[in-house]
């Protein structure tokens, strides 16, 4: 693909499924770094430099039958990266060791909360410290949200939204992806919320957007 050609784009954008076409913007050079906010990853990515040397130290202490030693605590360093995956093991203040299936609820709820956006713009502080400082942006983003985010019908309602606005409005392009089989998903087979759809989701996040650019 492309950019300059608009027919290899036409030819080229209907190959793309689920992620692909913000990775080929990636490769394209069209957008320079990702940021990934999601439940699908236990660790951030690309590693800090502190947990890489903290597993070493694990595995040399286990194959010698020493003390582990003690897991650092953030803030952390980290490589340079196009694509960083933000750690998201568990809703901020849990403190169940190890979290388990009545953790998830309360997770899920913390979706877009001030508490959990918080957390997640200071890991992505300490990731790329010249693109984002004090939890704001400091050069133009696009807002890429997939409504499959939204667990349950409480996830889309935050409390306290302020974090959220800040993001929706201080963004140049937002862009969003119905996720409509994993929405039924979550609704129907795992029942995070049988009363979630994506017309609901749809509704309340477009309410949000118009409510934060007023």
């Amino acid at each position: 693909m492309n950019y300059n050609d608009i027919r290899t784009i036409e030819e080229g954008i209907h190959k793309l499924k689920n992620d692909e076409h913000i990775k080929t913007a990636i490769d394209l050079d069209i957008v320079g770094k990702i940021f990934i906010i999601s439940y699908t990853a236990s660790e951030d990515s690309p590693l800090s430099y502190e947990i890489r040397n903290y597993n070493i130290e694990v595995q040399k202490a286990l194959m010698n039958k020493l003390p582990l030693p003690e897991k650092p605590n953030r803030p952390f360093t980290y490589p340079n990266a196009k694509i960083y995956m933000v750690e998201n093991l568990c809703s901020v203040g849990c403190d169940k060791k190890p979290h388990d299936d009545d953790c998830e609820i309360p997770h899920f709820n913390q979706a877009v909360e001030s508490v959990m956006l918080d957390d997640k713009l200071d890991i992505i502080s300490n990731m790329t410290p010249q693109i984002v400082s004090n939890r704001k942006f400091k050069q133009k983003y696009i807002l890429d949200i997939d409504l499959d985010y939204f667990h349950t019908c409480r996830s889309i309602q935050p409390t306290d939204s302020t974090p959220f606005y800040d993001i929706i409005k201080n963004s140049e392009t937002i862009t969003i992806s119905k996720e409509e089989e994993f929405v039924l998903e979550w609704a129907n087979t795992y029942k995070y919320d049988e009363k979630s759809s994506v017309e609901y989701l749809m509704d309340s996040l477009l309410n949000h957007i118009k409510i934060a650019t007023m």
